[in-house]
């Protein structure tokens, strides 16, 4: 068995993670829109629970944010995951 390191490249990274969360994110988004338009969930609001439109609202401004979060933590692991491996091939090929 031949253990190769895998060179991939950040631009490489982040469009993995880039079409990863577009895939998952956007059914999500979709289904948030419905939920939080007919009054079905509540979001919270100054500590206040509001429902309808102010949670439409509140959902659209915040989902933007979970977005740019869920992306950082996904380009973060598996960048550390590879160079993990990497050091890890590189340690048990000497």
């Amino acid at each position: 068995m031949k253990l190769n390191n895998l060179n991939i490249t950040t631009k490489e990274i982040v469009n993995i993670v880039k079409y990863s969360t577009i895939g998952v994110l956007i059914p999500m988004f979709i289904i948030g829109v419905i939920f939080n338009a007919l009054g079905w969930t509540t979001s919270t609001l100054n500590d206040e629970k509001v429902t309808g439109i102010k949670s439409l609202l509140v959902f659209l401004v915040t989902f933007p944010l979970y977005i740019i979060m869920c992306f950082i933590v996904q380009f973060c692991y598996i960048y550390i995951g590879l160079k993990i491996y990497n050091f890890t091939i590189n340690l048990f090929k000497k």
